[in-house]
């Protein structure tokens, strides 16, 4: 995943091609910042949100057309981002022979950055021209959201926008599961592979195998921008997240009181833990945190002393609070998701 800022003209084309690539980039799994509300400051200054959002950018794209070349907005936007040493990718809307007023702006950019001419007649082309382009910058703007996973000729199933999604049948993705935990099981520390299962479980609903395939991807892909997609994925899915791990909690605490001593009760009690603590949708959320910890360390057998455990945990964080913000937790789950 990557950071864009798209620098451009309020005016045509500039503006309609600015919005085009922004949702690419976005349904690609990339964050994208675009000034649609002219935020600039009288005179040409920068405005602190753009400045910042400059500054936080992997990349800047400038849409360069006549109506950019005479802006003093997009001069100050490329003289910040060159100012930063941030890759610049030109973008030609149209043909440019010269420089256009605005203080000589084609030369100030001189050889910086690297340049894509756009087919406006072609949309068709435009993520391949910009994508190779921005390849040369050393940053990635393919589709994030399957980038480095191996599904062959199956690939497209899985591509956004996730109205496909609707399209493709259980079979399909069932069958692209079961070739992803093969690779799995040849190479468990590839985090991407990790990566892919989890968001096909999460659309199969199986949303435990997910977390734990999330938890595993965390711990081994290479980029922090990987990480960020693979806690993207929780954040995004956080409602029927929060449904399974109640239900697996209300599931547990049943079988516990049957007298049925469970070897997942711990794991179940981390989901609950991590819930209502805020912390399963931060990077903390890998390690189960106390008192879940001491319990899944202990490996109580006994039922009667695993309810205990349980229910003295769920004590605590009553007492504490914790659970007013989910009073779903007080009520009876009717029909309890299950992993699929």
């Amino acid at each position: 995943m990557s950071r864009v800022f798209i620098s451009y003209a309020h005016a045509p084309p500039d503006d309609g091609v600015s919005q085009w690539l922004a949702q690419w980039f976005t349904e690609s799994g990339h964050m994208v910042w675009r000034d649609d509300q002219l935020r600039h400051d009288q005179g040409g200054a920068l405005n602190a949100e753009i400045a910042t959002a400059i500054e936080q950018s992997d990349i800047v794209i400038a849409l360069l057309s006549s109506a950019y070349l005479t802006s003093g907005y997009c001069r100050a936007e490329l003289i910040r981002a060159m100012e930063l040493s941030k890759p610049i990718l030109r973008v030609q809307l149209e043909p440019i022979e010269r420089a256009i007023v605005a203080g000589d702006l084609l030369p100030l950019l001189g050889e910086a950055g690297a340049v894509c001419t756009l087919d406006l007649a072609n949309k068709g082309n435009w993520p391949r021209q910009v994508s190779e382009a921005a390849s040369h910058l050393g940053v990635r703007l393919s589709d994030a959201r399957v980038e480095s996973m191996d599904f062959g000729a199956e690939a497209a199933i899985i591509r956004p926008p996730y109205r496909q999604l609707k399209t493709a049948s259980q079979d399909d993705w069932r069958r692209i599961e079961r070739r992803l935990v093969e690779a799995q099981a040849l190479s468990p520390a590839n985090g991407y592979t990790a990566l892919s299962l989890s968001l096909l479980r999460l659309h199969l609903g199986q949303y435990g195998d997910a977390l734990h395939d999330i938890a595993t991807a965390r711990r081994h892909l290479p980029r922090v921008a990987d990480v960020y997609h693979a806690d993207a994925l929780i954040q995004i899915t956080e409602r029927p997240v929060q449904k399974y791990a109640l239900a697996e909690v209300t599931r547990t605490l049943d079988l516990l009181r049957q007298g049925r001593a469970l070897p997942g009760a711990g794991q179940h009690l981390w989901l609950l833990a991590g819930l209502i603590s805020q912390e399963y949708f931060a990077a903390r959320y890998i390690d189960p945190p106390e008192p879940i910890a001491g319990l899944l360390a202990e490996g109580v057998s006994d039922a009667p002393k695993q309810l205990d455990e349980v229910m003295r945990v769920v004590d605590i964080y009553d007492r504490q609070g914790r659970f007013d913000a989910l009073p779903g937790l007080h009520e009876t789950i009717v029909q309890p998701f299950t992993a699929g």
